[in-house]
This record gives C-alpha cells, structure tokens and sequence, in this order.
C-alpha cells in the first residue's frame, strides 16, 4: 500500500468538488459528469502523472513500489532466470505524447541494469507469430520481464516456466479478470514451487475502493455458486460508477464508505437466500396441491388395475402349461417358444406392437426394439407387463409365467411407494409453512443500509446520477459504461 502524494490529496479534494457541483446542477453533463470522475479516479489511484503530464515523480508512489519489487525479484531469480510478468490497464504504449506506466517501468528497471532486451511490452507484438516468439522467449528466460494488460495477456499466455512474480499494478473490473491474471503464474509446468503475487494499491483513492468491489463481487458470486437452490438466476449491478457522496467519504477517509460495502453484499447474499426461500415455497406449495395428489392418484389406480388383472389371471387357472399363439394352442413349452420367435422379424419390420396370441385371459403383444436383440413381450389387461425376452424359446416361457404369478409383488411395490408418496406430501406442507430464518437479519441489515444511504447521501447522489444519465441520452463519457449487468446463471 503506498500512501497518497499531497498532490493526489488535492485532486481527490476536488473530485469531491466537481461530484458537489454536478449534484447541485452547476454543470453540465456534457462538460462533467459521475462516469468521466469515475475514470479519472482510477487514473489517479494508478499514478497522478496519468491526469497531470508534469506532475512530480512520487518516489513513494505504488509504481516506484513495483519497480522496486522487480528489480529485487529480478536479482534473486538470477540463477534459475526467472522471469517476472506486470498487468497494468491503463498508462498503456501510445505515440500521441500521454504518460504511459510502461515507459516509465522500462526506462526506470534499465537504469538499474536491467539490460534492455530483457524488457518487453505485449503491445510490441503486433502478429500471432511475433507474439509466440515473445512468449517463447520468456518461457526460455531470454526475456525476463513481461508488461501487458489484461486483455491482452489473459487466456492463451503461456509463459509459466519461469515465472516467479506477478504484479497487479490496477485492479480489473471483475473477479475472473483477476482470475485470469493469476492463473499465468498459478498453473501446472511452472518450476517454481512458490511465488511472489504483489497487489498494489494508492490509499484513500478509488483504487482501493475498486479492489473492495471487486471482493464483494467475488464473495456474491462464491456464495451463489455454492447455494444448494439451482434452477435460478439473479443479476449483479457491477456500481462502477461512484456517487458524489462516495467520492467525497473516500477523498475525507470516512469509515463508513467501507461498513457501506460490507452492508450493501449482506444485503445481497441476504436476497439471494431469500429468493430461494421463496423459489422454494412456491415449489413446496405446488408439491402438496398438485405434484403428490396426481402420483398418488396415479399410483391408486394403477394398483386398482392390477388387482383386477389378479382376479383375471385367478379366473383362467390351470394345472397344464396352455398358451395361445398365432392361432395356434401349445401345452409344450418348447414349441410355444420356438412359435414366438417366428413373428420376431415380423414385429421388428412393421415396427408396431401386434398381437400374437393370448395366455390366462391377458393379450400377448409383440413390440420392436431397437436398442436389444429382440423385442419386448408385453402382457396386456387392465395394465400392460413388459417382458424381456431371450434366447431360449422354453425360458421365454418361463418369463411369461413368472410375470403373470408375480402381480402380487408389484402391488407391494407401488403400495411402498404410495406410502412414500404421503409422507414427502406431508412433509412439503410442513417446510411450507417454515419461516425464513434470516427475515430478521435481512431487515436489520436493509435498516442499516438505508441509515449508511442517508448519511452518506448516496441515495440522492445517484437519483441525480442517473437524471444526468437521461439527459446525456445514455451515451458513454469518460471512456466507461454507464453500467455493467452481469447475469449469473446457477
């Protein structure tokens, strides 16, 4: 953490200003407004060269801090030619005379004796082939020292080899942005066990608020991505745009900004729980009116079916094996099999179920599948009884037989699940009628959030924001969105 230059100071001061000045309608949004204060911030929380061209060189300023960490990193990485890589989004290589970080970084590491041609710029390679030979380089230690920007140095960097040291000189919007930052160095075919991860930040600036943004959003999505409630979505407002009140508790150091934060992502996390809780009702509700009455209305009638099927099957008893198929009447098991077998390609072809005979009052159907060998026997009463069927003509018989005298067992089936049925029923009216457990906690919380609003004025602040916003006609100033809506699907 580097601690801010009396000229940083003065130019938060005045960031507090011009917010005042554009909550009172003393400007206009054309000329100055939240989002173009916004961006200023962030440069300013970077290095105050990037708003002001001559300003003096902080020697205590977090990009004199990195360039310190590197030099170190550098000597101690000699033996091995361990390699360093730095993200920096703004203060980028550019020809039309603005301060860039890079330059800075690169001329200051050289006068310590840093050779050069062991410096590079990702904006240097301008084709794939030019940058797989920067990359190459890196991984051989050729080149020790990589800068770039996120987007330009996230996926497909594959420098790991020797990398000892990463540096976050500014933060990203988002927490994969960070994700993806770290994920060059934390990967397999790095040779170092252990490495260096340096995050700097600027003290009482945005810069430091941003990394409490990018926290909060990383715990809002953690505590989704961990919910056990699925099915759903929510939408994150990333508020990358500051309030005029903020703006003003950062430039003074008020706490509360800070406890605002921690209460703004309890909320959150609170409505989420919430929202599942009420999700859940809903689906309780319907599971009690609706889903359990019709299974086990369903299941009732089908145990009625097969307790006629019984009765049935109780009226065509016999002490001799009869079966009726093709017409034809069989008391030798053998036969009756090798019978069945000759409608099997019959059954395959029209692909339909036909009837083939009968046996103790049920229909015998024959129905084509496609997935096995042969197809699939079905007894037809008031319910219909697949079958397997094998290879052997007598042990299809065999099967046909012991279905039929095994009805009983599928009663006792259904009559477990039925009972199974009641108690899950039951059961749902009863986390129905539960309460939300943390109803009190949310609303203490939102109290809370709403005093935090009204001392800080934030409220007001960004009704006002967003009457500038209607009247810019929601174009983008300052080289930011208006606002950033991420969905996160669970």
């Amino acid at each position: 953490a580097a601690e801010p230059s009396p000229l940083t100071k003065e130019v938060m001061l005045e960031f507090a200003e011009r917010a005042e000045a554009i909550r009172n309608g003393q400007v206009d949004p054309s000329i100055d407004n939240m989002l173009k204060i916004t961006n200023e911030a962030r440069l300013l929380g970077t290095d105050v060269r990037l708003l002001c061209r001559d300003a003096e060189d902080n020697a205590e300023s977090k990009v004199n801090l990195c360039i310190k960490n590197i030099y170190d990193r550098y000597v101690e990485a000699n033996e091995i030619k361990g390699t360093q890589i730095v993200f920096c989004d703004v203060g980028t290589p550019n020809k039309n005379g603005r301060f860039s970080i890079y330059d800075d970084i690169k001329k200051k590491l050289v006068h310590k004796g840093i050779p050069e041609k062991e410096i590079c710029f990702i904006h240097d390679a301008k084709t794939e082939v030019q940058r797989e030979k920067m990359f190459s380089d890196m991984r051989s230690g050729a080149r020790r020292i990589i800068i770039g920007s996120t987007s330009k140095m996230g996926t497909g960097t594959n420098i790991q080899d020797r990398l000892m040291a990463l540096h976050h000189i500014d933060t990203a919007w988002r927490p994969s942005d960070i994700e993806q930052r770290e994920g060059r160095i934390l990967r397999q075919g790095n040779m170092n066990e252990e490495v260096y991860i340096y995050r700097y930040v600027t003290k009482g600036t945005f810069d430091s608020y941003m990394w409490g943004l990018v926290e909060n959003k990383q715990k809002f999505i953690s505590q989704i991505m961990t919910s056990k409630s699925v099915s759903r979505s929510c939408e994150d407002i990333d508020e990358t745009v500051l309030s005029f009140a903020e703006v003003k508790a950062l430039a003074t150091g008020n706490p509360l900004i800070k406890e605002k934060m921690e209460i703004d992502n309890e909320v959150r996390r609170l409505k989420v729980l919430k929202s599942a809780y009420d999700s859940q009702k809903y689906s309780l509700q319907d599971d009690f009116t609706i889903r359990y009455p019709k299974l086990i209305t369903d299941l009732e009638q089908k145990i009625e079916c097969i307790i006629k099927d019984i009765e049935r099957r109780d009226m065509n008893t016999s002490e001799d094996f009869i079966i009726n198929i093709g017409g034809n009447v069989f008391e030798e098991r053998q036969d009756a099999g090798t019978m069945l077998e000759s409608f099997y390609s019959k059954a395959q072809k029209d692909n339909l179920e036909i009837n083939i005979g009968s046996y103790r009052g049920f229909e015998l159907l024959l129905k084509a599948s496609y997935f096995i060998d042969y197809p699939k026997l079905i007894l037809h009463g008031n319910m219909k009884y697949s079958i397997e069927l094998g290879s052997s003509p007598h042990g299809n018989m065999v099967r046909i037989e012991n279905a039929v005298n095994a009805l009983e067992d599928k009663i006792s089936t259904y009559e477990i699940k039925l009972e199974e049925y009641k108690q899950n029923m039951e059961q749902s009216k009863i986390e129905y009628h539960k309460p939300f457990q943390y109803e009190q906690k949310l609303k203490d919380n939102i109290k809370r959030q709403f005093e935090l609003n009204a001392k800080l004025d934030i409220d007001k602040g960004k009704d006002e924001m967003l009457a500038d916003d209607n009247s810019m006609g929601g174009q983008k100033t300052g080289g930011i969105e208006e606002e950033q809506i991420e969905e996160i699907e669970i």
